[in-house]
């Protein structure tokens, strides 16, 4: 990154630190154009995209979830079957996904 302290944001034209310029980066508010040295702000519908991709990522679905993919137990089975049935479909989706 070099000896660089201050990291320029080219959309105010003004200077900040490397660990605010981090943590705009963090929050979704700026990116990076060079990395470690200049950031520049993001627009309104590149920040929820951004925070939406990032929530997506820190919080994926549980496998019972799935897009298009849905467990249902049969309707004569006992809770501890159903129970077994939906661990190994979890297990099944789990391999699919990977």
């Amino acid at each position: 990154m070099g000896c660089v302290t201050k990291v320029l944001n080219l959309t105010t034209g003004h200077r900040i630190k490397r660990s605010q310029a981090r943590d705009r980066v963090d929050q979704c508010i700026s990116m990076w154009v060079d990395e470690g040295y200049s950031i520049r702000n993001l627009t309104l519908q590149e920040t929820v995209a951004a925070r939406s991709r990032q929530a997506r990522d820190r919080d994926p679905l549980p496998y019972a979830e799935l897009h298009t993919l849905r467990f249902e137990a049969p309707a004569g089975a006992d809770s501890r079957a159903s129970r077994l049935l939906a661990y190994e479909a979890n297990l099944y989706a789990k391999e699919v996904t990977t």
